[in-house]
């Protein structure tokens, strides 16, 4: 009988974990056209609409910047946030 840590069982474990859509791709779709909407609707309060359309912006960076961090050479294979030298840089020995 083979293990169930086998390959074969691995890769339909990955399979069925990847079933609908990746939502953390689709968050742009919502805050996107909210950066216009705040423009248009404060138009009458510019400390607010300013604060508010920074924020947005400011979230939209953020999130922008965890989907990187997740595919970044700054993580090892566990995950874990490796250390911070020269040689993660170049190829210093």
């Amino acid at each position: 009988m083979a293990s169930p840590s086998a390959p074969s069982n691995q890769e339909a474990a990955v399979r069925k974990q990847r079933k609908g859509p990746p939502f953390k791709f689709l968050v742009p779709l919502i805050y996107a056209p909210v950066l216009p909407l705040i423009r248009i609707t404060l138009k009458k309060n510019p400390v607010m609409r300013d604060r508010l359309f920074t924020l947005v912006l400011a979230g939209g960076f953020a999130h922008g910047l965890y989907l990187v961090s997740s595919v970044s050479v700054f993580y090892d294979q566990r995950g874990a946030l490796k250390s911070w030298s020269a040689s993660s840089f170049c190829n210093i020995g």
